[in-house]
């Protein structure tokens, strides 16, 4: 049984592509599920050499490292089931993105293109049932300069336009899943799969083939759609990332391809 649950997630993530570095702020509203708990752990995702701090509207709360990067967290009070807390994550450095046992780069920042597989730059909150809570709804902010375009497998809600030369793009993920990401000066194409479903490409390298891959996307869909019944979801986009991140990923309605794949359609 899980310890809880969080009805609401919002993260804020920001680049320094020269340090290779990011800051981000997380505020999540967790609720107890059917149990009196104290203590959950913090699982930061990318290593980080920086920092990194939980506090609630008391003020910060203390940490203990546990191992493997995971951090322990002692709530200031004991939470019946019910009832809810907000706390708010706050980091910033470099994250070491090496190639863990499969050899998968899971994230890399500069200014060509900055990716995460499977929310790298979002830390993941669990408890003592070491099973990852249902998030049920979940906000990205992602904040980098105008040149650049952000994409993610969540839903776009808007881009906000500052007057330092910077953008913010805003997205919303469905309930249950985690924000996979990439950021690059793309440039981007719309095919209409079928009514109210589209498919977008993001590239950023010279093979100038986006169209036909989203053409193949299209007719993939069909042909699954014959066999299997109508897509559910209004979009499935492709974004292209370096062929350092080892392997395709598709998280839900995005999937992120290294260029090589690309290069073979």
């Amino acid at each position: 049984i899980e310890d809880f649950g969080i009805t609401d997630s919002k993260a804020n993530v920001s680049f320094d592509f020269t340090a290779g570095s990011f800051s981000a702020e997380t505020t999540v509203v967790i609720k107890s599920s059917s149990q009196l708990f104290s203590y959950l752990y913090l699982y930061p995702q990318a290593t980080l050499s920086g920092t990194i701090s939980v506090a609630d509207s008391e003020g910060t709360l203390g940490t203990i490292d546990v191992g493997q990067g995971i951090l322990g967290i002692t709530l200031r009070n004991a939470l019946a089931p019910g009832e809810v807390v907000s706390l708010t994550i706050t980091q910033s450095g470099v994250p070491n993105c090496g190639a863990g046992g499969m050899q998968v780069v899971t994230c890399a920042i500069n200014s060509g293109l900055t990716f995460s597989v499977s929310q790298a730059f979002v830390p993941l909150l669990f408890g003592t049932s070491n099973k990852l809570p249902v998030v049920e709804r979940s906000e990205l902010a992602v904040t980098v300069p105008s040149q650049l375009k952000a994409v993610t497998n969540g839903d776009f809600i808007e881009l906000i336009t500052g007057d330092d030369g910077m953008q913010t793009y805003r997205f919303e993920q469905v309930p249950g899943d985690y924000f996979s990401m990439s950021v690059a000066p793309y440039t981007t194409g719309t095919t209409e799969i079928a009514t109210g479903q589209t498919t977008t490409s993001y590239q950023i390298s010279s093979l100038n083939n986006a169209a036909s891959w989203r053409e193949i996307v299209k007719n993939v869909m069909a042909f699954h759609g014959e066999r299997f019944g109508s897509y559910g979801e209004t979009k499935i986009d492709f974004a292209e990332i370096p062929d350092m991140a080892g392997a395709a990923y598709g998280p839900f309605r995005t999937i992120f391809m290294p260029t090589s794949l690309l290069a073979k359609n």
